[in-house]
């Protein structure tokens, strides 16, 4: 029923990716109607290795896909989805962890997708601190409902942030053909999954969209969101608030690679491509969304704000200091326009 696409790229600098992708298979291995497809772009001498551990899986199957230059996850991922089996695809990052229950809760909403007609589904996902990822012990004992709410009450110790627009992504496959799979014109890091998010909108939603979508405006806190962060925040934010979410692992992103490099030309090819898009875009004049201040609004209803304001700003608590820093010079090398208009917003 479910293939889930899992890239993998490991040389000496990240070998420990090879145990993490061992933590992701143990949890699947326990679903016999879903196939694990690894992608893998490791180097050779990481490959048998790789291969190996896929073999005690049952449902594990192995690909190799050679990437000269600038990797590029949306061919690795096309790719992944051409030698797929399955009806639904759910694509799914090594760095990721999920409760024991997620697949069950996948399969559930596959049967959503089965009646609606182009629907799909987003997976937020916490990113834990790197101190708290080295505390982890076992993976197998991770308590989700501690970190979500250390989370939501605005506390950083355990969780950085809450990244609501995902790669992680459920889709029929025939409609992720239809559409066009990912655009292979993304190289590096960053926005393929946001332009594929983007056309699986535009082909479910019926509702007018204003200018606003064009904004590019990124923020650590859901609630003061802007332009198309916004608007998919509708799709992917309940998801959330219902337990369906994923946990990554602490990484070092050193910006030094061509990898990271390349984001503002990604940038740029996104914000060019929907923009065409949009003046495309057909909708049901008679059909309104609800204000973005009273869907969030909804979504914590039941919860005390003053407690929990995760999604509005930090705990009072909190301490920024070198970490803020090292996020402000991270911003500043990427993303040198939006880091001064942020500025002059303080």
């Amino acid at each position: 029923m479910l293939s889930i696409i899992i890239p993998i790229k490991v040389r000496k600098t990240n070998n420990y990716l090879i145990q993490r992708l061992e933590n992701i298979l143990k949890i699947f291995q326990l679903y016999n109607n879903i196939e694990c497809i690894v992608v893998d772009s490791s180097l050779n001498r990481y490959q048998e290795q790789i291969k190996c551990l896929i073999k005690k899986f049952k449902n594990a199957k192995y690909i190799h896909f050679n990437i000269n230059g600038v990797y590029a996850v949306s061919r690795v991922r096309n790719f992944g989805v051409i030698h797929s089996s399955s009806e639904y695809i759910l694509f799914y990052d090594v760095d990721l962890l999920v409760s024991n229950i997620f697949i069950e809760n996948v399969l559930t909403d596959i049967k959503e997708i089965e009646k609606i007609t182009n629907l799909f589904f987003i997976y937020p996902c916490l990113y834990l601190s790197q101190e708290y990822t080295r505390k982890i012990s076992s993976f197998e004992n991770i308590n989700f409902q501690k970190i979500k709410e250390s989370y939501l009450k605005g506390h950083t110790s355990k969780v950085l942030f809450l990244a609501v627009n995902t790669s992680t992504i459920l889709v029929s496959k025939e409609h992720f053909i239809k559409i066009g799979m990912y655009d292979e014109n993304f190289k590096g890091h960053g926005y393929e999954d946001f332009e594929l998010i983007h056309r699986l909108y535009l082909n479910y939603v019926t509702y007018k969209i204003d200018e606003d979508y064009l904004i590019d405006f990124k923020t650590n806190f859901p609630a003061k969101y802007e332009g198309f962060r916004k608007y998919f925040a509708y799709i992917s934010l309940p998801n959330f608030f219902r337990d369906m979410y994923t946990i990554h692992l602490w990484h070092p992103r050193p910006l030094s690679q061509k990898y990271y490099k390349v984001r503002k030309e990604n940038q740029n090819y996104f914000v060019q491509k929907i923009s065409l898009d949009l003046k495309k875009y057909k909708y049901n004049q008679n059909e309104n969304l609800m204000s973005y201040d009273e869907f969030i609004a909804n979504l914590l209803s039941g919860f005390d704000t003053n407690i929990y304001c995760g999604l509005y700003k930090y705990n009072d608590s909190v301490k920024h200091s070198k970490k803020s820093i090292k996020r402000k010079m991270r911003k500043l090398l990427l993303n040198p326009v939006q880091f001064f208009k942020d500025m002059r917003l303080k």
